[in-house]
């Protein structure tokens, strides 16, 4: 993930239409790649519905409502006004056009590399996006510089509470570059007056018990380009490590666990993933 490298996902546009078609998003952030890619995986999706009694699709409204949950509770918390969302490789997500809607004393900033930064920034224009929602170029894997982590925290009000998200990022990293980025984040977030940190990981446990899952894995990493990993084997191991990065109550939660809530589906069986939510 590198700004030599920035190139649009298929999967930002996939994600990004699976949230329109699910009322989740607005018609203005959704791409005419997005209905292409998205009707290309659905002999996938179909395979895997049809083995083990569950979607592709949808998998990803657990996560994408799972988050926005967690992310409306920690704004009840500490009320809007003084929330900060900062969301990474935000995507074609509506994620942030939603909050900064429903909460106008919220800010809400989502962060993407060059070009998906100017495609999204320009969506939102013509969307006339309220002025809460805030776009700005970030390459994650920067500890310093312009582009940096560091450098756009340094710019925000600590006396706020903050959430950093990232949503489908840290599965396209190799387990080094995963718990390098959370171990920036656990240092960088530390001065605000609260932090939570969300992100989504695979855990090989959980796919061991779908073994066509495997075959998706695969043809997935073909379809982006990138490797798609599982970043630990087991639950234990991914807490003990995770706090070796300086995350502190490191919790991984299972959206089956929380159906109903915000509108989560159930796919009738554990997830197969976990989100990581925990305070730097």
């Amino acid at each position: 993930m590198s700004h030599e490298s920035d190139n649009i996902s298929p999967t930002a546009h996939y994600t990004g239409y699976v949230w329109y078609r699910n009322q989740l998003g607005v018609d203005g952030l959704n791409t005419w790649e997005g209905s292409l890619f998205f009707h290309a995986l659905q002999p996938f999706d179909w395979i895997i519905q049809k083995s083990l009694g569950i979607s592709l699709e949808k998998t990803l409204l657990q996560r994408h409502c799972l988050i926005d949950y967690l992310l409306q509770e920690f704004i009840k918390q500490h009320g809007e006004k003084n929330t900060i969302i900062l969301e990474i490789a935000a995507g074609f997500s509506p994620r942030g056009y939603r909050f900064a809607h429903q909460y106008r004393e919220l800010t809400y900033i989502e962060t993407d590399l060059t070009k998906m930064h100017h495609r999204k920034t320009k969506l939102l224009r013509n969307l006339n996006a309220p002025s809460n929602l805030q776009t700005a170029i970030l390459d994650v894997l920067h500890t310093e510089g312009e582009y940096s982590l560091s450098s756009l925290l340094k710019k925000l009000d600590k006396k706020k509470s903050i959430a950093i998200v990232m949503e489908g990022l840290i599965g396209y990293f190799d387990t080094p570059t995963v718990e390098k980025v959370f171990k920036n984040i656990a240092q960088f977030v530390k001065p605000f007056a609260d932090n939570t940190i969300i992100a989504d990981i695979y855990l090989d446990e959980v796919s061991a018990r779908f073994g066509i899952v495997e075959f998706f894995r695969h043809a997935l990493s073909r379809f982006v380009g990138s490797p798609v990993v599982y970043t630990y084997k087991t639950e234990d191991e991914a807490i003990q490590r995770l706090q070796k990065t300086g995350l502190k109550e490191v919790r991984l939660l299972d959206a089956e666990n929380y159906v109903g809530k915000n509108n989560i589906p159930s796919i009738n069986q554990s997830s197969l993933f976990r989100i990581i939510e925990a305070k730097g």
